[in-house]
């Protein structure tokens, strides 16, 4: 799975300022951040990587109300498409947004983790 692949699925499907792996220092003040992880390890058939979508806002409740929308459309998701691979399944790693901080400006930051079972052909 490709990070800007994933950044286009998830553009089209909550409105917001796409960056790949971190915050530009000169970025907006309202944007989200997606970055890819290992996961767990492979099967013959299956891989298992993992992501996180950090929301970054001025305004706290707006960072932890957007980092829910993506905890409420991708959490227990099936059968899907990223780019050219298939998700079998899409399940948050936590129950809530996690508060991770804020930024010298200011900016609020939430957090959402996801593992994702991908078919490999």
């Amino acid at each position: 799975m490709k990070v800007m692949d994933l950044i286009q699925y998830l553009c089209n499907r909550v409105e917001a300022v796409y960056f790949a792996n971190r915050f530009p220092p000169t970025g907006p003040d309202d944007c989200v951040v997606v970055t890819i992880f290992g996961g767990g390890p492979p099967d013959r058939n299956i891989r298992r990587p993992s992501f996180q979508v950090m929301v970054r806002s001025k305004h706290p409740a707006q960072a932890e109300q957007k980092a829910g929308e993506f905890l409420d459309m991708l959490h227990q998701k099936r059968g899907f498409q990223i780019g050219s691979e298939q998700v079998i399944l899409c399940n948050a790693q936590n129950s809530a947004p996690l508060y991770a901080g804020t930024d010298e400006n200011g900016r609020s930051f939430y957090s959402v983790n996801f593992s994702i079972l991908l078919e490999v052909d």
